[in-house]
């Protein structure tokens, strides 16, 4: 898919398109622990073609579907310093 094309979609279309290239690229990861997997380069073309969808809709403005939900990691604790003795 050409950028052209993407320009051309309205929100919501993009939005699916979106959606789907992500389900494709997760049926893509699965596909490698089966032997045999005879599109090899079908992982990457798919890879571009939401690179260049989610490009169109930053561009429009819109917000993408998130892919996952954030998780956030606990801060990471500073280490104890060692107290002066006092003379």
């Amino acid at each position: 898919m050409k950028a052209e094309e993407a320009r051309g979609m309205d929100a919501t279309a993009r939005k699916e398109r979106v959606q789907e290239l992500r389900k494709t690229l997760t049926s893509f990861s699965m596909d490698i622990y089966n032997p045999g997997s005879l599109h090899a380069g079908a992982k990457r073309i798919a890879r571009k073609n939401l690179a260049r969808m989610l490009t169109v809709l930053n561009e429009a403005g819109t917000k993408a579907p998130a892919a996952k939900p954030a998780t956030k990691k606990p801060a990471a604790k500073k280490p104890a310093t060692k107290a002066k003795a006092k003379k």
